[in-house]
């Protein structure tokens, strides 16, 4: 990697932490460069204004949600698509373990996306991309007769995605991970009793 790349890099991260611990009213392009050891001027250099870095923090929350996690324990479920929405949860559980900090930016672009119009649609791309999948995921599983034919994919979607927002707001907001790793167990269970077909 190359240094301008590193220096990239290194913005972005400091931009992620400070995120996490300030909120988004903590977001400045002059308090992410002194995070960074950075000259201001410097800092421009690579994110000219404030959406540039905004919407380098958002594709880097992708590019890490994207990514597979190694050490992930398996999902014992024999259906591979079925298997794989489980595993969507499980996915979570580990990453707020490993990664708490990621959830708490993704809750502070959240709520503050409410009232800022760059924010909700750099943040739309993460839910276009997360609603792509799942259903992909959903449809496939469908079509294979691993999942129940009559399911509402389009619904089955979005409720899956609330149902993680809704636990991922909850560890930001300071939740008991050994609750929320409960609470995980328990989703899970019940979403694979609900798309099993009958």
């Amino acid at each position: 990697m190359s240094a301008a790349a590193d220096r990239r890099r290194d913005l972005i991260a400091a931009a992620r932490q400070l995120i996490a611990e300030k909120g988004m009213a903590g977001f400045t392009l002059r308090a992410v460069a002194q995070a960074a050891g950075l000259h201001h001027a410097t800092l421009l250099h690579y994110f000219p204004a404030k959406a540039d870095l905004l919407h380098a923090v958002v594709e880097d929350l992708l590019q890490s949600l994207a990514a597979p996690l190694s050490g992930a324990a398996p999902v014992v479920i024999a259906q591979p698509q079925l298997r794989a929405i489980i595993a969507e949860f499980f996915d979570i559980r580990q990453r707020l373990h490993t990664d708490p900090a990621m959830f708490v930016v993704m809750s502070e672009l959240q709520l503050h996306g409410r009232h800022d119009r760059e924010v909700a649609t750099q943040l739309s791309r993460l839910d276009e991309a997360w609603s792509r999948h799942l259903a992909h995921l959903l449809s496939e599983g469908v079509r294979e007769g691993a999942l129940r034919a009559d399911l509402d994919v389009p619904a089955a979607t979005e409720a899956l995605m609330a149902e993680t927002k809704g636990i991922t707001m909850q560890a930001a907001a300071g939740g008991d991970l050994l609750a929320l790793d409960r609470a995980i167990d328990v989703l899970a269970a019940q979403l694979e009793a609900y798309l099993r077909p009958s």
